[in-house]
């Protein structure tokens, strides 16, 4: 472009503030600014750069709603599973799954409850099940339930298979009763345990078991105790020779045993003379050869026989013999004797027995009997 010049001169005689008469050059910059010319192809192209960035703008505006309506839908879906997966997942925590094994009342016995507390009682055993029935279809005055259930025999498998619902709810069951009542039960009958007392093994049991305590009393363990010992007890005896072989019977081990610890067995033997049976005689052997040397010393002896302190049973039996022994003022009984007779010769065969299990010094020993002419003739 072309630069035009001032219109406007200073005089070259005018004298200005006291200047020096100097000449002033023209300003090179330009009085306006230059114009550019935008061709028309130019103008064009902006245009559709502005109209694609629109369309850009519009098409992802779309492409973010149908992104959040997607999003939308899915949620409802989900929403709408979620329900039915939970009601599927109740269904599948309302079956029961697995049972433990509860000791019955009777010793040995035992049923079943599985984890929603449902019992059940063992039907039919199969060659690899067993075949359960709910408790309700053993009381006839109970409202009856078809719950049925089957497990495997092998009891390290505790899962349950319910063949039938039950259609009812479960009752409450106290689990720790049972294992208590089992554990008094079998002590009661075992004949290694050398406390009898009832009381106290109800008292070393309730420490093993104190939840179940409360509702199982020491009158209850009393009763089943004593019904449990009664029902194991042997037959009672018809005659002497009879009550003899079922002391020499193993299943009757308890009743010839001795309460030491280790317990030992009672020496017994049937006295028989002429071929009849006329008494039976105990001894507590491991005590005779503990105290050997102590026997040996002793020097007098005393026998005594009752007529009250007697078992009723057998009937043939006349009166209970005790052969004691006086060591430093003190009595001790070491042979008792069950008699059916009382005759001399009798007597005289019995002390032929004591004689061989009763370690004493009898040329030295001195004899206290009471005054019965045929054991002071034998003696």
């Amino acid at each position: 472009m072309a630069l035009m010049d001032h219109t406007y001169v200073i005089p070259a005689n005018q004298e200005e503030v006291g200047l020096p008469n100097i000449h002033l050059l023209d300003h090179n910059y330009v009085q306006q600014l230059p114009v550019v010319q935008i061709q028309a192809q130019q103008e064009d192209n902006g245009e559709e750069a502005q109209a694609q960035n629109q369309d850009q703008e519009a098409q992802n505006q779309e492409e973010e709603a149908q992104d959040q309506a997607e999003e939308a839908q899915d949620q409802d879906e989900e929403e709408e599973e979620a329900p039915a997966q939970n009601e599927d997942e109740e269904e599948e925590e309302a079956v029961p799954r697995t049972y433990r094994i509860i000791p019955g009342i009777r010793l040995n016995s035992k049923f079943y409850v599985d984890n929603f507390g449902y019992k059940y009682y063992q039907k039919k055993v199969l060659i690899n099940r067993i075949t359960l029935i709910c408790e309700l279809q053993k009381k006839v005055n109970r409202p009856i339930c078809h719950g049925t259930a089957s497990i495997s025999r092998n009891e390290m498998d505790n899962h349950i298979l319910i063949v039938n619902p039950h259609n009812r709810e479960p009752e409450d069951i106290d689990l720790n009763v049972p294992f208590l009542r089992n554990a008094l039960g079998e002590r009661a009958v075992d004949r290694t345990i050398t406390t009898p007392s009832i009381r106290g093994l109800y008292n070393s049991e309730i420490i093993r078991h104190p939840e179940a305590a409360i509702r199982y009393t020491f009158l209850q363990s009393q009763s089943r105790a004593k019904r449990m010992r009664q029902s194991r007890r042997p037959r009672l005896p018809q005659d002497m020779h009879d009550l003899s072989e079922m002391l020499r019977d193993p299943r009757n081990t308890n009743c010839a045993s001795t309460f030491q610890i280790p317990s030992t067995a009672f020496f017994n033997q049937e006295l028989i003379v002429n071929g009849v049976s006329v008494g039976i005689i105990f001894a507590n052997i491991s005590a005779i050869e503990r105290y050997r040397v102590q026997l040996a010393t002793v020097e007098m002896v005393g026998i005594d026989g009752t007529y009250k302190t007697l078992p009723q049973v057998p009937g043939d039996l006349r009166s209970f013999l005790t052969f004691q022994i006086l060591y430093k003022s003190v009595a001790f009984p070491m042979v008792y004797v069950l008699l059916g007779s009382e005759t001399e010769e009798t007597y005289s065969a019995l002390f032929a027995v004591i004689r061989n299990i009763l370690p004493l010094n009898y040329d030295r020993i001195r004899f206290v009997t009471d005054y019965e002419r045929a054991l002071m003739n034998a003696v």
